[in-house]
């Protein structure tokens, strides 16, 4: 049929939209785009069902019959369309390839990068890909099935982590650093507020929500504080400069070197960063690639872990 060859799913999508946000406006914006698009692909789709799909009820669009016809085979086919890529990628994956998403990469790092090594040592079929992402973007991939493992902070409060499961977790100290030739360095006993004031400048990577409300009821880090990224927050700190969270594991070549050296700071308790390894809990059967990876990530934080004391 010719009209149905018209239909395409971003058409049977967008009139989804409208349909849950109510009016063509606020459908552009759900779906990030420009309003006359939303009015364009209707009227496409008008067109191949030979009849009006909405009609406006003051500010808001309303189905007609012809469009309530319409909605439910819309869901069904948006479904389906939705689970044969999933089947379709799940069996590209199913071979020698497992992709792994990074959003915690201070703690995955090491972790990971001696999972892989060890992998390449004894699988050398299986070809381990690691792409840094956001937390958000890692979330979606998870639940799309597009991305079958990731290395993301956790706990996480968000409903998008609600179905993931994490099978490999890492806890780390934090702790502050700074280079050996800063003025706090060898000082025992510093206050928290000398910290904030002498650091110049205080360095706090986002490291877990955990951690992140620990350092804020600890230090104001929301008006004293430089929120940077790990690497460069390593950066700055090895360049001579300032003061910063860190996990020691980031620095421990530095530490060793004798380049940079961690502050005695007083009061603080015991503070704490952690990640996991996650999968989408509905995610039924992993491809043997991507259970090597497990089994070897699980086996490399056990050796690491015994080598670093406050690894968990």
């Amino acid at each position: 049929m010719e009209e149905l060859d018209a239909v395409t799913a971003v058409q049977l999508r967008t009139l989804l939209a409208v349909v849950q946000e109510g009016s063509f406006t606020a459908a552009a914006m759900a779906l990030d785009v420009a309003q006359p698009t939303v009015t364009a692909r209707m009227h496409a789709l008008e067109r191949a069902v030979g009849a009006p799909l909405f009609v406006r009820r003051g500010r808001r669009a309303a189905l007609t019959p012809h469009g309530e016809a319409l909605r439910g085979p819309a869901e069904r086919a948006l479904q389906a369309l939705e689970e044969g890529l999933f089947a379709a990628k799940r069996s590209a994956s199913a071979g020698g390839t497992v992709q792994v998403g990074i959003a915690d990469s201070a703690l995955a790092d090491t972790v990971l990068g001696e999972a892989v090594a060890d992998l390449a040592r004894r699988r050398p079929e299986i070809h381990v890909t690691a792409e840094a992402s956001s937390c958000a973007d890692l979330s979606r991939a998870l639940h799309s099935g597009s991305l079958r493992l990731a290395f993301v902070p956790w706990p996480y409060a968000s409903p998008a982590f609600d179905l993931l499961h994490p099978l490999v977790r890492l806890t780390e100290p934090l702790c502050f650093f700074a280079p050996a030739s800063h003025p706090l360095a060898g000082r025992h006993g510093i206050e928290a507020g000398e910290l904030t004031r002498l650091a110049r400048p205080l360095l706090i990577p986002w490291w877990s929500q955990p951690a992140a409300r620990s350092i804020a009821r600890l230090l104001a880090i929301s008006r004293s504080g430089i929120e940077l990224p790990v690497t460069t927050t390593r950066s700055v700190l090895l360049g001579g400069r300032g003061c910063a969270l860190l996990a020691p594991g980031c620095v421990a070549p530095e530490l060793s070197a004798g380049a940079l050296v961690r502050l005695d700071v007083a009061g603080l308790p015991d503070i704490t960063t952690s990640g996991a390894l996650v999968r989408h809990g509905a995610d039924g059967d992993l491809p043997e690639p991507a259970a090597a990876l497990i089994a070897a990530v699980r086996d490399a934080h056990h050796r690491v872990a015994a080598g670093r004391p406050g690894l968990a």
